[in-house]
Formats: C-alpha cells, sequence, structure tokens
C-alpha cells in the first residue's frame, strides 16, 4: 500500500503554482513585478498585472511553460520595457 500512495501524482494548490510562477519570471535577468495574478485554467494559467522588463526579448509564455503542468498561458499582462514608461504605469495603475 504504501508504494501505491507514492505514485500519485501531487495535486498543486493555486498558491503554489502562482508561487512558481513569480520564481520563475523572477529567475530571468532585467525581469520585476509590479503586479501580478495568477488564476489556473485547463492545462495552464491566466496571467494578469504589470511587469517591468529591461529589454524586449523575453517570451513569456514559453518561459512560464517550462513549468511542469503549465501547457497554455494566456497573456494579459501589461509590460513596461524602459523604467520611465514603469514609473508611469505603475503609478497610474494606483
Amino acid at each position: 500500500m504504501p508504494a501505491e500512495m507514492t505514485s500519485l501524482p501531487q495535486i498543486r494548490s493555486g498558491h503554489d503554482i502562482e508561487a512558481e510562477v513569480r520564481r520563475e519570471l523572477l529567475a530571468v535577468k532585467g525581469v520585476s513585478i509590479a503586479s501580478l495574478v495568477v488564476r489556473r485554467i485547463p492545462n495552464g494559467v491566466c496571467l494578469q498585472g504589470i511587469l517591468l522588463r529591461e529589454n524586449d526579448s523575453m517570451d513569456l509564455c514559453e518561459i512560464i511553460r517550462r513549468i511542469p503542468g503549465i501547457a497554455e498561458v494566456q497573456n494579459h499582462t501589461v509590460q513596461c520595457i524602459d523604467a520611465a514608461a514603469a514609473d508611469c504605469v505603475v503609478s497610474g495603475a494606483e
């Protein structure tokens, strides 16, 4: 019986998935999160919020799909490329 218990897949909570998405994004050089909401959808996640980036060469969806169990990413984020634009967007969002 204990062998059967260890072979069951782990069920991750919404909080666990959100934490994994945040960790994955923050591991990318030049990316910071002003605000982020992660919602589970079938086969993946829906992202909403504001990301601040140093350049536009990052493929957000590709980065998030590295997380096991996430095949689909619906990206509804606002992404600011330079610091001046980021200050404007963050100030206007409050």
